[in-house]
């Protein structure tokens, strides 16, 4: 059970990324895969845009799908 009397979450989130971390282990690789989604997706998100709002067919067809940031 974790420190608040909850269920530690299962490997591949990010709070069990940080639990590896604390107890001094080298996290699995479902693990890392979930760091990774954490933090590059705002780096993704920026490429994407840069992407969508350099070539205008895009950008159209981005904002009637409702996907741009």
């Amino acid at each position: 059970m974790g420190a608040r009397g909850s269920r530690p979450q299962p490997c591949g989130t990010l709070a069990a990324y940080k639990r590896h971390q604390r107890r001094g282990e080298v996290p699995c690789y479902a693990c890392l895969d979930a760091r990774n989604d954490q933090t590059l997706a705002p780096y993704r998100r920026a490429i994407l845009a840069a992407a969508v709002y350099a070539n205008p067919r895009r950008r159209r067809a981005a904002f009637l799908r409702g996907d741009l940031p």
